[in-house]
């Protein structure tokens, strides 16, 4: 550290709170990058090797596949099946809101608020498969309201 640097932080343990923050995020950057310079060193060398076998391949238009982050509290599959329970027990159609808050209260979750808006669009997907799948029919959605969610009595998509 620069003896400018240092004549800045003497005297402010806010600056020097800040300043080691600063040196922090600036190695876990370095260290970020070094790891993205292997990652793109280690699939040339896939590419090289695929071009070895299939030398017509274009090698550049393979996607990676999207990475689903998982809620914490929820194992695979356990989402559905508790959003599709808790319609079926409900005695008054619910918002996915208010589903996913009972969910949140049933795991006894401690959830971010980015994670609570995650776990409402994941109970809203939810809604929409058993919808898709004449489990569960919404009703309502005028201009700025949110869906009311019931189950459908026989499966057949009507409530």
């Amino acid at each position: 550290m620069s003896q400018e640097v240092k004549d800045h932080i003497d005297g402010s343990p806010v600056v020097s709170g800040l300043v080691a923050k600063r040196r922090e995020v600036a190695g876990l950057l370095r260290d970020a990058r070094a790891e993205v310079s292997r990652l793109e060193r280690e699939m040339e060398r896939l590419d090289d090797v695929i071009r070895m076998f299939r030398p017509e391949m274009p090698v550049e238009e393979i996607e990676a596949p999207r990475r689903q982050r998982r809620l914490p509290g929820f194992r695979p599959g356990e989402l559905g099946r508790l959003v599709s329970e808790h319609l079926r027990t409900a005695d008054t159609p619910r918002t996915a809101r208010s589903i996913a808050e009972a969910l949140t209260e049933l795991k006894g979750l401690d959830l971010t608020p980015s994670q609570q808006v995650q776990l409402h669009k994941n109970v809203t997907k939810a809604l929409r498969r058993c919808e898709a799948n004449g489990l569960a029919a919404a009703e309502g959605g005028a201009r700025g309201a949110a869906l009311l969610w019931s189950p459908c009595d026989d499966g057949s998509g009507e409530l």
